[in-house]
């Protein structure tokens, strides 16, 4: 992060910004805490994109599991004298 007078918003003795516009206190104490929120929301944002960059590596490089056996899951199909069903279960 740059000092104030190397980013260009330096300020003299007489509160002044260089150029003759006169700077409060308060717009001054007002700029500084909105760019500490901007840090702070930047930082937070970089720290979600790192931990979500982490888990999808993790979840692509694991190993597999393997496929389920073929009797863990069925499609059952009855017809009867009143109507027809159908259903789909499976084991866990």
């Amino acid at each position: 992060m740059l000092p104030c007078s190397e980013a260009g918003a330096s300020t003299d003795k007489e509160g002044t910004d260089g150029r003759g516009a006169a700077r409060s206190a308060a717009s001054t104490w007002q700029g500084r805490q909105d760019s500490k929120q901007k840090r702070l929301i930047g930082d937070i944002a970089l720290g979600v994109g790192v931990v979500a960059i982490g888990a999808a590596a993790y979840l692509w490089l694991a190993p597999g599991k393997k496929a389920p056996p073929k009797e863990a899951a069925a499609l059952d199909v009855r017809v009867g004298p009143n109507g027809a069903w159908a259903g789909y279960g499976g084991r866990f």
